[in-house]
């Protein structure tokens, strides 16, 4: 099983490539597929204006694989991320 927890060091390398390291927030919207897969990855909100910094955590987040829902349904996902330099 995969979780968010699980790409902790995927985002953690983002921000470790960032130049300029000011605290700030990214907001991450995504669907949970019945099967566990992730789609429709997007970032909602972010305090932070660095496309590539984006990009490098959404490539992140679309590498996670979460385990199939008991029910069949899809899940709607909003997990925010803090960021302290």
């Amino acid at each position: 099983m995969a979780s968010i927890s699980a790409e902790q060091p995927a985002i953690k390398r983002c921000w470790n490539s960032k130049k300029d390291k000011t605290e700030g927030r990214v907001v991450a919207t995504y669907s949970v597929e019945a099967n566990g897969g992730i789609h429709d990855v997007k970032i909602s909100e972010s305090s932070f204006k660095d496309e590539k910094f984006h990009h490098c955590i959404l490539e992140a987040l679309k590498k996670t694989k979460f385990d199939a829902t008991k029910d069949g349904s899809t899940r709607e996902i909003v997990y925010p991320f803090i960021f302290k330099p």
